[in-house]
């Protein structure tokens, strides 16, 4: 799995709590929930899937888009694979 702030972030539940205490006037509990609440459609590598695109479009109350309005993946998929390269040294240096 490459490193990724979001991998950062959902593998370090009260580390990220306490920074977002630190830099957002909110108490604990609130920034407890407001994690919890976050992590349901973050993911691990930055892309997602037609269902955690259409959740996240509910969530926010736009009106329903046509999928291929809202998901393009093609750089993030690129540069993933640009990473994995360099990270299994196949990649330029």
């Amino acid at each position: 799995m490459i490193p990724t702030a979001n991998v950062i972030v959902l593998d370090n539940k009260a580390e990220t709590i306490l920074a977002m205490i630190r830099w957002l006037p909110r108490s604990l509990e609130v920034a407890t929930h407001s994690y919890d609440i976050e992590m349901k459609v973050l993911t691990r590598n930055g892309l997602m899937t037609d269902n955690e695109i259409d959740t996240l479009i509910a969530k926010l109350g736009e009106k329903k888009r046509p999928m291929e309005e809202v998901r393009d993946f093609t750089l993030a998929r690129q540069a993933l694979k640009e990473i994995e390269l360099k990270i299994n040294g196949k990649g330029r240096s």
